[in-house]
């Protein structure tokens, strides 16, 4: 929310997420682009795919960007074709802002770093090198300092002031 805001841009938050709804919020409030979870996707396409095509030739949307969980590939191609405009994918938590953008929108990948500091770590904390599995793992100013009141939660959470995110 705080970056379209600090770019001088507006935020629309609706009260609950309606999918019908979609179609009158892109037609009367002009957004140039849109931040959601693929099952959002999928019901937003689903209810763009019954107004009529020369309705949404003009759309003020510049690109999509999917956050929460793997985009379905079939979901993101029909919002792109439907819409003439790409999807990019991101990855981010709770504890700390965008990680990761995947702007070339290669398919498996997270993509780039958005975050100061990424690592793959192994299970006993060491770094491993490129194209390993282990878990990703950050750090920077825009990373969480810890769980509140949570000693042991920060003590596994992390390893050598890296957060490690769970993921692999």
């Amino acid at each position: 929310v705080l970056v379209p805001l600090a770019a001088g841009g507006s935020v629309i938050c609706t009260r609950d997420f309606i999918p019908p709804d979609f179609p009158g919020l892109l037609k009367t409030c002009l957004p140039t682009f849109y931040v959601a979870g693929p099952a959002h996707h999928q019901a937003i396409l689903q209810e763009l795919k019954k107004v009529p095509p020369a309705e949404l030739k003009h759309h003020s949307l510049r690109f999509i960007r999917s956050v929460s969980a793997p985009m379905p590939a079939p979901v993101r191609q029909e919002l792109e074709t439907l819409l003439g405009i790409p999807v990019f994918e991101s990855y981010a938590m709770t504890e700390s802002p965008n990680i990761t953008i995947n702007m070339a929108r290669k398919m498996g990948s997270v993509g780039i770093p958005l975050i100061e500091s990424l690592v793959i770590l192994d299970e006993n904390g060491n770094q491993l090198g490129r194209c390993s599995t282990g878990e990703v793992s950050i750090r920077g100013d825009v990373v969480f300092s810890g769980y509140e009141d949570a000693p042991q939660e920060n003590a596994s959470a992390f390893t050598n002031g890296w957060f490690r995110t769970g993921d692999m």
